[in-house]
Parts: structure tokens; C-alpha cells; sequence
């Protein structure tokens, strides 16, 4: 009778198993947005999820080091260069300024965008959505509005 349990007991675990590992798609609750149709809001949106890691390690450094910016990126614990960009800090005042620009700007339709650590709390106070002002290639400026970004997919 042992090996009777033993075998239920093991179908059940597994069926649960099964169970577990469903489409997850299906229950996740937030759908990953399309891409957007504008090729310069997509270069945009590329650079913002850059420039807000940076700023994340940034303020994470100040953080644990009583309010002090780091003078440099290296500082902080972050290469300057990327394979695409170019990354850069500064103050204005006492807030740290990010600025992530494209290595190649020639190839692309945005230069380069910046931000002080305020666009953190724009994004937690507005559900995701913040303002980017970025410098374009053909000269001038354009604000883009950043959508939430979707949760990333675990593959």
C-alpha cells in the first residue's frame, strides 16, 4: 500500500507542478505594450530605460554614502561608455544630472537625453509615465513622454 500512496503522492506533486507552469501570459497583469510605431519615440524610450538605470545607481550611491553624489560615473560603479552610449553626470545644485548619449549620433534621430533624479519620482508618482527632454541630431530639443516600461519577460 506504501508504493500505492507513493505513486499518488508523486502524480499529485507533479500535476501541481503542471499546473504551476501554465501560460503565464495569461495571468500576468500587465501586457507587454507594442513597440511604438515612431522610429525617434522607440530611440527615446531606448535611451530612457538607460538613463534611469544610471540614475538608479547614482541615487543608490547617495544613498549609502550620506547624501554625497559621486563626482564620477566610475565613482558610482559604472563604465562611461556602453556599446551604444555615451554616459555622462553632473549637478545642478544638489541633484545629480544624468546625460546618455548615442555613440554614433550620425545614425540615429536623438542625440542624447538628460534628467535629474526628479524623473525617479515622476515615475512612481504618475504610474510609470515621465517627461524626457532630449536634444535631437538635426539640432533643437524635443520632450518625449515615456511610457511605463512592461515587465521584463524571465526566459
Amino acid at each position: 500500500m506504501t508504493g500505492t500512496v507513493g505513486s499518488a503522492l508523486v502524480m499529485l506533486v507533479v500535476g501541481l507542478g503542471m499546473a504551476a507552469c501554465g501560460n503565464k501570459e495569461e495571468t500576468a497583469p500587465h501586457r507587454a505594450a507594442p513597440p511604438p510605431a515612431d522610429p525617434v519615440q522607440a530611440e527615446a524610450e531606448a535611451m530612457s530605460r538607460e538613463l534611469v538605470d544610471v540614475l538608479d545607481w547614482v541615487v543608490a550611491y547617495r544613498s549609502a554614502h550620506q547624501g554625497r553624489t559621486p563626482v564620477s560615473l566610475r565613482q558610482a560603479g559604472l563604465d562611461s561608455l556602453s556599446p551604444v552610449y555615451v554616459r555622462r553626470i553632473g549637478r545642478d545644485g544638489r541633484l545629480p544630472v544624468v546625460t546618455v548619449a548615442q555613440r554614433r549620433p550620425s545614425e540615429h534621430h536623438v542625440a542624447s537625453c538628460s534628467a535629474t533624479s526628479q524623473i525617479l519620482e515622476d515615475r512612481v508618482l504618475r504610474d510609470g509615465t515621465y517627461e524626457l527632454p532630449c536634444a535631437m541630431v538635426g539640432g533643437g530639443s524635443r520632450t518625449f513622454m515615456i511610457p511605463p516600461s512592461s515587465p521584463v519577460k524571465a526566459q
